[in-house]
C-alpha cells in the first residue's frame, strides 16, 4: 500500500467544505490546461499533454495571493447563475461546492491579470436530461 505524505498541506474548516487551500493553479505552457502545484515544488508536469516545466519559488508565492472577496462573489454569482438556469441549489451540495469554490479562487488569480475569464466546471451535478455543467464568462466589471 503506497502512502502519500501531505504534511505540507493546511486544511480549513469552513461552514460544510474542507478543502486544500496551499494549491497553486497554473495553465500549462502547451496546452493551456490547468495544472496544481503545491508550493515549495518548482517542478510540475501537466497529467493532460506530459509537458514538464519548472517555475520560479517567487513567482509561487505571487500567484498564491488572490482576491478572496473576488473569489467568494464569484462562488455566489456561479450557485446563483446555475440555480436561475437549471433551477437546482448547489449550496446543498458539499462536492459540488468545494469545485466551485477551488475555481472561483483560479478565476479571481486569473481576473487580477486579464480582464475576463471563464469559470469551467464540468459534470457538477446531474439532472433527468444528464449531466450539468458551469460554463461562465467573469469579467472585472462583475466584481464592482
Amino acid at each position: 500500500m503506497m502512502s502519500k505524505d501531505f504534511s505540507g498541506l493546511s486544511i480549513v474548516k469552513t461552514e460544510e467544505v474542507t478543502m486544500s487551500i496551499d494549491l497553486v493553479f497554473k495553465k500549462c505552457p502547451n496546452c493551456s490546461a490547468n495544472i496544481e502545484l503545491i508550493p515549495g515544488s518548482d517542478k510540475g508536469k501537466c497529467e493532460f499533454c506530459g509537458s514538464s516545466f519548472v517555475i520560479s519559488p517567487d513567482k509561487i508565492k505571487k500567484e498564491m495571493k488572490f482576491n478572496k472577496d473576488w473569489a467568494h462573489r464569484i462562488s455566489e454569482m456561479a450557485v446563483m447563475r446555475f440555480q436561475n438556469k437549471y433551477e437546482i441549489d448547489l449550496s446543498e451540495d458539499s462536492g459540488a461546492m468545494e469545485r466551485i469554490i477551488k475555481e472561483s479562487r483560479k478565476v479571481a488569480m486569473e481576473l487580477e491579470e486579464e480582464e475576463e475569464t471563464t469559470m469551467n466546471v464540468p459534470f457538477i451535478t446531474v439532472n433527468a436530461r444528464g449531466p450539468l455543467h458551469i460554463c461562465e464568462e467573469y469579467s472585472r466589471s462583475d466584481m464592482d
